[in-house]
Order: structure tokens, then sequence, then C-alpha cells
């Protein structure tokens, strides 16, 4: 039987940063040029909106509303300032509020179908308490 040699702690952080540096960058993760929900949102509106002027138009609603749900995907747990952020960004795109709505109703039934689903699977009275 082979024994097994466990690595000092700094050792094995020194290696791992070594093979780290050692690696060409497009494979590194890339960290994302905006922080906040609507900093992202206003950064990938930009790019799309860069797109569409090179190709000659403008941005239709579908697009305003897939980007609006790349940034709603964020949404994953309920977290205030990503709401917040959704809310604004909702509020900035009034004439695109059918397509935004349709894409929130479309996340509530999601969701939905997903808690309907473990009531099934678990039961009622996990939920009785």
């Amino acid at each position: 039987m082979q024994s097994t040699k466990l690595l000092n702690p700094k050792t094995a952080t020194k290696a791992a940063e070594a093979v780290t540096n050692t690696m060409p960058n497009e494979l590194l993760p890339q960290k994302s040029p905006a922080s906040s929900i609507l900093d992202r949102f206003r950064y990938l509106l930009k790019q799309r909106q860069q797109s569409a002027v090179e190709e000659g138009g403008g941005l239709s609603t579908e697009d305003m509303v897939e980007i609006y749900e790349t940034v709603l995907n964020e949404l994953t747990f309920n977290s205030k300032p990503i709401i917040t952020d959704l809310t604004i960004i909702a509020g900035e795109l009034r004439e695109h509020g059918e397509g935004i709505a349709d894409a929130l109703c479309g996340r509530i039934v999601e969701v939905c179908i997903f808690f309907f689903n473990v009531w099934d699977f678990i039961g009622f009275s996990y939920f009785e308490g």
C-alpha cells in the first residue's frame, strides 16, 4: 500500500498559485466588469447597442427583454438589493413593460411549479409544521 504525503498548507497554496500563474489568461475566470445588477444591465445594454449599431439597426423590445432576463437570472434567492435593481431597471424600461412583465410572470410560474413538485414529492405534512 502506498503512503500518501500531505502537503503543508503553505506549500499547497504556493503550488496552486504557481499552477494558476502559468495558465493562459483565457482559461482564468474572468471577473465581471460590473458589480451590481444595475451596472451589469447597463454594461450588457451598451454592448448590445454597439452590436446593433454595427449591424445598422436598433434594439427591439425582444432585445431589451432578453437583457432583462439575463440579469433576472441573478435573482436566485430573496435579495433586496437585487430586487431593487431589477425594479429600477423595469421602471427605466416602461415602454417594454409588457415583455418585462411576461418575463417576470414566467419566472414566478417556474417557481410555483417547483414548489408544487416539492410539495408532491415531500408531502403536505412537511408544510403543516
